[in-house]
């Protein structure tokens, strides 16, 4: 298994990105033609800014490829005359017009079917059910954490090594060695400090949001395996676990209750959106949604309008945060739901004025898969 080349002595802190690099499919780029050239991944946007900004004249980023800092070039490591000319944006400061991503905030939802409370205390012990209701985190514990003594930086550790080995399987291992270096660089504040199912040290934690909140393989690898119960095999709870519990851990802090209500647009066809006027239905993976509605609208034909609001909830319970403070797009006013979470169907109306079909969804924590992981744990 290839290793991260280096370890920052700091991590990576959430900040806003003040520059884009981008590419053309030629030599030739006018300067101010961004719009008419091709992105960096936000990685691999990373990657370069910080060869430019450390005085390098050259990094790699995957796909063979190698970026000339001094002449502004890409160029393919194995034959060098595969040439595409580079330039560095200074961004816009002024972001206020939100354009939410699509794959985060428009992709299908894959929801499980609970059961009745009785199954539920009947078999939540069995790892088998915890998987095909979608909660990756507690399989992660209960096989490689629960009763063994690890510590917090041991899962980070192990985190780091599950994102480079997917990286290299992926083709991916220049992003996947960026994303373990940011990890290692928060090791340290985890030893010698128990791994807990519900509390671990919040430099680590939030690290793992700001990374979870880019684009990259590891994000699509990370949604595909929760959200397709065939993803779910042995190896990935090896590779992908670590980072899903440091990731629930943050999301079970005692974040501000202020986020009564998010949205989600989806494009459904009417079969699709029976699914989500059920009285029950769960989320089986860890679900991006906003707290603008208007960014929301902007996807599909159905609202998902989702109150978060429960009369009888204790200080403890929460269906997920509010991670825009910490994202690397802040203005997406992300806020993350965890999996397992429990919604009741309050209501349907078909929008005339927007052309949507809109559906309310109401958390209560009185059924929530999670309360009985916790009970277990």
């Amino acid at each position: 298994m290839s290793t991260p080349a280096s370890t920052p002595s700091t991590p990576m802190l959430p900040c806003t990105q003040d520059f884009q690099w981008c590419r053309t499919s030629t030599t030739e780029l006018s300067s101010g033609d961004q719009e008419q050239s091709q992105k960096y991944s936000d990685i691999e946007n990373e990657i370069i800014e910080n060869g430019y900004n450390g005085k390098k004249t050259e990094v790699e980023i995957d796909g063979g490829y190698v970026i000339d800092l001094h002449r502004k070039l890409q160029y393919k490591k194995d034959d060098p005359s595969q040439q595409h000319r580079i330039e560095r944006f200074q961004l816009s400061r002024d972001r206020r017009n939100v354009h939410l991503r699509t794959e985060r905030f428009g992709s299908p939802v894959t929801l499980g079917a609970p059961t009745s409370s009785s199954q539920q205390s009947n078999n939540m012990k069995d790892i088998a059910y915890v998987m095909k209701h979608g909660s990756f985190p507690s399989v992660y514990f209960f096989q490689a954490v629960y009763h063994k003594d690890k510590k917090v930086a041991d899962i980070v550790e192990e985190a780091a090594q599950g994102i480079v080995k997917e990286g290299k399987a992926q083709e991916k291992l220049h992003e996947a060695q960026w994303l373990s270096q940011q990890l290692l660089a928060v090791k340290h504040f985890g030893d010698n400090v128990p791994a807990k199912f519900t509390e671990n040290p919040c430099k680590i934690t939030e690290t793992c949001i700001y990374l979870f909140t880019k684009n990259s393989f590891w994000y699509e690898l990370f949604n595909r395996t929760l959200r397709e119960a065939t993803a779910i095999t042995p190896e990935r709870i090896e590779t992908v676990g670590p980072f899903a519990l440091l990731l629930h851990t943050h999301l079970f802090k005692d974040h501000p209750r202020d986020t009564e209500t998010v949205y989600r647009g989806l494009g459904l066809n009417d079969e699709q959106r029976k699914e989500y006027m059920k009285t029950k239905i769960v989320f089986t993976a860890f679900t991006s949604t906003s707290r603008n509605r208007t960014a929301a609208e902007m996807f599909g034909n159905t609202l998902l309008i989702m109150n978060l609001k429960d009369d009888h909830m204790s200080k403890r319970d929460q269906c997920g945060a509010n991670i825009s403070h910490l994202s690397h797009f802040p203005d997406e006013e992300e806020f993350l739901i965890w999996p397992g979470r429990i919604f009741h169907f309050t209501g349907y109306e078909y929008d005339d004025r927007n052309s949507k079909h809109v559906i309310y969804l109401s958390w209560s924590n009185s059924d929530d898969l999670f309360n009985l992981q916790s009970d277990y744990v």
